[in-house]
């Protein structure tokens, strides 16, 4: 089975869902009180708006080789835009996805559990912009809570980000993320519980050279098959490490 037939299986799988109101945010729905519309987009002149502002505002992190992804007609879980808009036009914007850059490193390594499993528990925020008339308004954090919650009621059990500005900081912790030091690697450990097959992912550290940049990590949901693991290996200058360098902060499943 090739890698996008296993995309479009979970995709198609995931299609049909219900959402929840207990998937670890709010309900995905309007926010009539703050007169803010968030959603993902609907259009492809919607898609370009919120690439063109994300791609303005986020001036370190920004990853220029990142495809922009298309406006999409259905619910399925693959990357998408979303956009936050108000009374005069867009004000925010943010880009999620399944952890497909993890999920391509195992195929490459011929381990297709591992991809699957990863695109299954992991999401990834590449980055979230507020237009700068709109900043100090609450708009980032309601923008960042309904990317949490759309990952969650598409199965995902965790939210990767990188911080690379101190909102982003901000942002990650009043959403209760473990944001992790500078000098760590992140690791988590998935396992099915059906065929008891695991992987163990180890996200590697963050360079420094470009500008800060930490890992952060938001419990978003629960698992649905998978028992889930995070931990961190501490500051060495010495890899490679091995299971007992790990220290376990969090624990999802049965």
């Amino acid at each position: 089975m090739t890698f996008e037939r296993i995309k479009n299986l979970l995709r198609a799988r995931r299609a049909g869902h219900q959402p929840t109101t207990d998937a670890g945010g709010p309900v995905l729905t309007a926010h009539p009180a703050a007169a803010i519309d968030i959603r993902p987009v609907e259009t492809q002149m919607e898609a370009d708006e919120v690439w063109a502002l994300l791609s303005e505002q986020i001036e370190h992190g920004w990853d220029d080789c990142l495809p922009q992804p298309l406006a999409h007609d259905d619910d399925a879980f693959r990357p998408t835009l979303i956009g936050a808009w108000g009374q005069d036009g867009l004000i925010a914007g943010a880009f999620v996805m399944p952890d497909e850059q993890t999920a391509d490193a195992f195929m490459a390594n011929g381990v297709q559990h591992a991809a699957q499993m990863t695109l299954r528990a992991v999401a990834v925020t590449q980055g979230i912009a507020v237009a700068p008339e709109h900043r100090r308004e609450g708009v980032g954090l309601k923008i960042k809570r309904f990317c949490d919650a759309w990952a969650a009621q598409h199965h995902a059990c965790l939210m990767l980000s990188v911080i690379t500005a101190h909102e982003a900081l901000g942002l990650n912790q009043k959403t209760g993320h473990h944001i992790l030091p500078t000098d760590v690697v992140p690791v988590i450990q998935i396992h099915d519980d059906a065929t008891g097959t695991g992987c163990l992912i180890d996200l590697g550290p963050r360079d420094q050279t470009a500008g800060h940049s930490q890992w952060s990590i938001g419990v978003i949901g629960q698992t649905h098959g998978l028992t889930v693991h995070l931990g961190q290996y501490g500051a060495t200058e010495d890899p490679p490490r091995g299971p007992d360098d790990i220290t376990w902060i969090a624990h999802i499943g049965t």
